[in-house]
C-alpha cells in the first residue's frame, strides 16, 4: 500500500480499495476510507487530520475502517440511497425483495454500522475548504451509488466509484444483478455510463485500479459492451410467450382430467400455465414425479386420484426435482403427508436441499415461506448413473446451467431418449435463439462455465425430446440445442470482455471464497463454528492471507490463516468463536479480511450469525430461518 499524488493537493492511497484525500491547511476530506490503515499515514501527505470522509457507495471495503475514522473525530457524509444499510446493515433483511436474488443477498453493507453525520442527495455540493463538492447519481454497482466532481488545483476530477474501472471494465458482474436476468443492474449502469460521460472533461478516478486520464474512449467501451452483452448474450433467449405463456410446440395431448396432458399412457404432464409437473406411471402402477411445484394442493388430489382410476396409479413413490430451486418441489410436503413421497437427487446437489441455509443461493426453498425449509434425500445419484424403476430405464446426469445444482434426467421410453432438463433450456420457434435461461451469478459458482457443461451434455445425449421445468416441450430439441451450445460456448468470451480481473472468474464467481455454513442461529454464550473456503482462480499458485473479522468482541481462532493454492485448488479450514453471554439477541454479519497475492480484497465476503436468546423476540429478517 502506498501513496499517488494526483496533484498537489490530492493523493491515493491504495488499500481494500482507492481512498482519495483532498487536503488543506494539513487536513483531508477523504473519499472513502478502505480499511482505514490511511490514517496511519497522513503525515507521507503533510496532514495532520482528517475531517470528513465522503462514500460513494454502501459496499463493505470502501468502509471497513470506519470505526477507526470514528475514534478519530471523523465526520461522515453517505449517500441517501445508500443510508439504511450504512446505519442498519441488518436491515438488509427487512426487505429480500429490494436486497436479494431470490433470498440471496447482492448488497455488501458494513460488518458494523456507520454513524452517518450528513445524508447527501444527487445534485448535491458538499463545501469543505475552498472545495465545492458535487454529487451526481450514478448507480450500476449498487442501486444508489454517487460520483463526486470537484475541481483540485486547477483540474477535475471524478471519484465514481465501482461505476468505471480501467480498460472500460467492471469490477463485480454479480453485485449488478438486483433481479433475476431482467437486467436491471447492467442497464442502470448503461444509464449512469452515459451521465459519466456529461462530467467530462475530468480525470475519472475509480475505486479500484488506476486513475483514468482519457476517459470518454473508456466509458464508450464499456457502455457498448455492456449494452451489447446485454442485449444479445445475457438476458433470457425466448420469448415469454414462445416460451411459457403459448409453448407453440406443445405435442402432448389434452386428458379428461382438468389441468393434465398426456405424452404416453406412463408419462403425464401436470400444471398451469408456467411450471410443469411431469409424472411416471411405471410398469405395476408406481409413481415417480420429475419436478412436483406451483400446483394447487387441491387440484393435485383431485388429478391424482383420477389416474388411480383411469391410469392403474398405486402411490407416488419419488419425486426427482431438476433442481435446488424451491418452486420445483414446493409441493412436497403435501406428497409426503398422503403419500410418503421421498425425493432422490443427484449428488452434488443434495446437499443444497438437505441444509439449505448453508448457501446463500437463489430460490432455495427457505425463501418460499412453506411448512417446510430443509428436504432429506433418501437416494443420492451419482453422474451417468444407470438405474432401473419399475420397468423403465434412466440415467441421471450431471446438468449444470442455470444453476450448478442440478439433475438431468434421461429416460428410455417407447423408442424415444427423452431428456428431463430443468431451468436450462426452452423452446423457441424464432430464428437464432438459443433458448437459454437467465444468467443469475448466485445460482453457481462460475455460471458461464455450468452452461457450457450442460449444452456439451446435452450435445452428447442428442434426446428426442426435451421437457423443460416450465410450459416449453420439444418435439425436435435437434434444432435448438447446437444453438444452445454455439451461446454457451461464447458466453465465457462475452464475460471476459467486461472483467477487470484476469481471470474474469474473480468478477463473475460470488462463491470463490464463501463461508460455510452461510446462516447458523446461536444463542447468548454457545461456542460457534465457521468453515470457509478459498478457491484459487489465479493462474498461478496463490498465497492468501485470511483474517476473521467477527462482531464485536467475539475472539476469533485461528487469529490468521495463510496458505499457498495452486490454480484451480480449492481448501477450507475452521474459525472458531464463542458468541458472549451478554451478547443481544440480533442478526450479525461475519467477515474476513482477504489478501489474495498483493491485493487485499478486505472485508468482501460474509456470512450471517442470528443470536436468539430465550424469550426475546427473534432479529428483524428471521422469518427466512426457522
Amino acid at each position: 500500500m502506498s501513496w499517488t499524488s494526483l496533484s498537489e493537493n490530492l493523493h491515493c492511497w491504495t488499500d481494500t480499495c482507492n481512498v482519495y484525500a483532498i487536503t488543506h491547511e494539513g487536513r483531508a476530506l477523504l473519499i472513502d476510507c478502505g480499511s482505514g490503515d490511511v490514517l496511519d499515514h497522513l503525515d507521507e501527505i503533510g496532514v495532520d487530520s482528517v475531517d470528513w470522509v465522503l462514500y460513494t457507495h454502501h459496499h463493505r471495503e470502501q468502509c471497513q475502517g470506519h470505526a477507526r475514522l470514528t475514534a478519530a473525530g471523523v465526520k461522515t457524509a453517505a449517500p441517501a440511497g445508500e443510508v439504511a444499510l450504512m446505519r442498519d446493515p441488518a436491515s438488509i433483511w427487512d426487505d429480500l425483495g429490494a436486497n436479494t436474488v431470490y433470498g440471496a443477498t447482492h448488497a455488501r453493507p458494513p460488518r458494523e454500522p456507520v454513524d452517518v453525520d450528513q445524508v447527501v442527495a444527487p445534485l448535491d455540493t458538499f463545501e469543505w475548504g475552498p472545495y465545492a463538492i458535487q454529487v451526481h447519481a450514478t448507480p450500476g454497482n449498487t442501486q444508489w451509488a454517487v460520483s463526486y466532481r470537484m475541481e483540485v488545483d486547477g483540474h477535475w476530477f471524478v471519484m465514481s466509484g465501482d461505476l468505471l474501472l480501467d480498460g472500460g471494465t467492471m469490477h463485480t458482474f454479480y453485485d449488478n444483478e438486483w433481479d433475476y436476468g431482467h437486467s436491471l443492474g447492467p442497464k442502470t449502469m448503461c444509464q449512469s455510463l452515459t451521465y459519466l460521460r456529461t462530467l467530462l472533461p475530468a480525470t475519472v478516478c475509480p475505486s479500484h485500479g488506476p486513475v483514468i486520464e482519457d476517459a470518454e474512449p473508456q466509458i464508450r467501451r464499456l457502455h457498448d459492451t455492456l449494452d451489447r452483452f446485454d442485449k444479445e448474450w445475457y438476458t433470457r433467449a425466448w420469448d415469454w410467450n414462445d416460451g411459457i405463456g403459448g409453448a407453440m410446440d406443445w405435442f402432448s395431448q389434452p386428458t379428461e382430467i382438468t389441468g393434465v396432458r398426456k405424452f404416453t399412457d406412463n408419462l403425464y404432464k401436470f400444471g398451469r400455465m408456467g411450471s410443469n409437473c411431469y409424472l411416471l406411471i411405471g410398469k405395476t402402477g408406481r409413481g415417480m414425479f420429475i419436478d412436483c411445484g406451483g400446483q394447487v394442493p387441491g387440484h393435485l388430489e383431485h388429478a391424482l386420484g383420477k389416474l388411480q382410476q383411469s391410469a392403474g396409479l398405486k402411490t407416488v413413490e419419488v419425486l426427482m426435482p431438476t433442481h435446488a430451486h424451491g418452486d420445483h418441489y414446493n409441493n412436497l410436503g403435501y406428497l409426503r403427508e398422503r403419500w410418503g413421497t421421498e425425493v432422490w437427487c443427484l449428488d452434488p446437489m443434495a446437499d443444497s436441499m438437505e441444509e439449505p441455509y448453508r448457501f446463500n443461493s437463489s430460490a432455495l426453498v427457505p425463501y418460499y415461506g412453506l411448512d417446510f425449509d430443509a428436504i432429506p434425500i433418501a437416494r443420492r445419484l451419482a453422474d451417468r448413473e444407470q438405474f432401473e424403476w419399475d420397468g423403465f430405464q434412466f440415467t441421471a446426469h450431471e446438468l449444470q446451467g442455470q444453476t450448478c445444482y442440478a439433475t438431468g434426467l434421461e429416460l428410455e421410453m417407447e423408442g424415444k431418449r427423452v431428456m428431463f432438463t430443468g431451468d436450462n433450456i426452452f423452446y423457441s420457434p424464432r430464428e437464432g435463439m438459443s433458448g437459454h435461461e437467465a444468467i443469475v451469478a448466485r445460482n453457481g459458482a462460475q455460471i458461464d462455465l455450468q452452461y457450457l457443461q450442460g449444452a456439451e451434455r446435452l450435445a452428447e445425449i442428442d434426446p428426442d425430446w426435451v421437457l423443460a421445468g416450465h410450459s416449453s416441450e420439444m418435439s425436435d430439441p435437434g434444432r435448438q440445442i447446437p444453438l444452445f451450445l454455439e451461446w454457451a460456448r461464447r458466453i465465457p468470451e462475452e464475460f471476459a470482455k467486461l472483467s477487470f480481473f484476469e481471470p474474469y472468474n474473480l468478477f463473475l464467481d460470488p462463491y470463490w471464497f464463501r463461508f460455510d455454513p452461510y446462516i447458523q442461529k446461536l444463542a447468548p454464550g454457545d461456542p460457534g463454528t465457521v468453515e470457509i473456503i478459498v478457491h484459487n482462480h489465479f493462474p498461478e499458485a496463490t498465497r492468501f492471507v485470511v483474517r476473521p473479522a467477527l462482531p464485536g468482541n467475539w475472539a476469533a481462532t485461528p487469529v490468521e490463516w495463510s496458505g499457498t493454492l495452486q490454480p484451480g485448488e480449492k481448501t477450507s479450514f475452521e474459525v472458531r468463536f464463542v458468541v458472549p453471554k451478554d451478547e443481544s439477541s440480533a442478526t450479525h454479519i461475519i467477515s474476513a479480511d482477504l489478501t489474495a497475492g498483493d491485493q487485499r480484497w478486505g472485508e468482501f465476503f460474509d456470512g450471517r450469525v442470528d443470536v436468539i436468546g430465550d424469550d426475546v423476540e427473534p432479529p428483524r429478517g428471521y422469518a427466512r430461518v426457522k
